[in-house]
């Protein structure tokens, strides 16, 4: 839907990213990149979104990928019921900024999309 946008895909489970590569082969996508690799090893890019899904708690996630959003980047998680507890326990100088309901097809339980950021002055 957007040739222009570059994404990669991260995961450390191999089998996870044979998977997504398999994808990216049929479907003939030339700007993903699945790469088998932990958030770690990341250090010194930036990207716009670092988008999670299933990855950690909200704490952990924004924790460990605190250097990845560029300047103006963002940090975008799908969680459950329990994000409220989660969101309690961010960083300082991180807050929640938008929160945005999902209604997942084939799925009954809640989710939604978090966007923390931080605190602006």
């Amino acid at each position: 839907m957007k040739p222009e946008l570059q994404v990669t895909l991260l995961d450390s489970n191999g089998k996870k990213v044979r998977f997504q590569r398999q994808a990216v082969m049929e479907l003939a996508l030339t700007n993903v990149t699945p790469t088998q690799a932990r958030v770690e090893q990341f250090a010194g890019q930036h990207f716009d979104q670092v988008i999670s899904r299933a990855f950690a708690s909200l704490v952990d996630f924004v924790t460990l990928t605190r250097p990845l959003p560029s300047a103006n980047g963002q940090w975008l998680a799908m969680k459950g019921p329990g994000a409220d507890d989660e969101l309690r326990d961010l960083p300082e100088g991180i807050e929640l900024s938008e929160r945005h309901l999902l209604n997942v097809p084939f799925e009954t339980a809640e989710r939604q999309l978090l966007i923390p950021d931080p605190k602006r002055s």
